[in-house]
């Protein structure tokens, strides 16, 4: 599967300033990869395959406290805020027209 642009040019990015980034193509992935590392932060996107973005955040909390940022481009302010502990939303501006 194709990563979307938003999440290579993301990956870029954070890479060029020295992280090291891992990435999952859908929810189950994600929370995959997190049991097998021990990551500083996640990022997630609302809007992933398989599980969403809400879904995986609400797994993760269950296991750790680690930091979560979820990047949505939905529109509407309701579809973006939900109450999940620990977790910060940023509206994104990028794979969507």
């Amino acid at each position: 599967m194709t990563k979307p642009a938003g999440s290579r040019i993301l990956q870029t990015r954070l890479e060029m300033i020295g992280y090291s980034v891992v990435t999952a193509s859908d929810g189950e992935e994600a929370l995959s990869a997190f049991r097998l590392l021990t990551p500083d932060l996640i990022v997630l996107d609302v809007m992933m395959p398989k599980l969403d973005g809400y879904g995986v955040c609400q797994e993760l909390r269950k296991q750790s406290d680690v930091p979560i940022i979820m990047l949505t481009a939905l529109a509407d302010v309701a579809d973006r805020i939900k109450p999940i502990r620990n977790s910060q939303f940023a509206v994104r501006n990028f794979g969507r027209n």
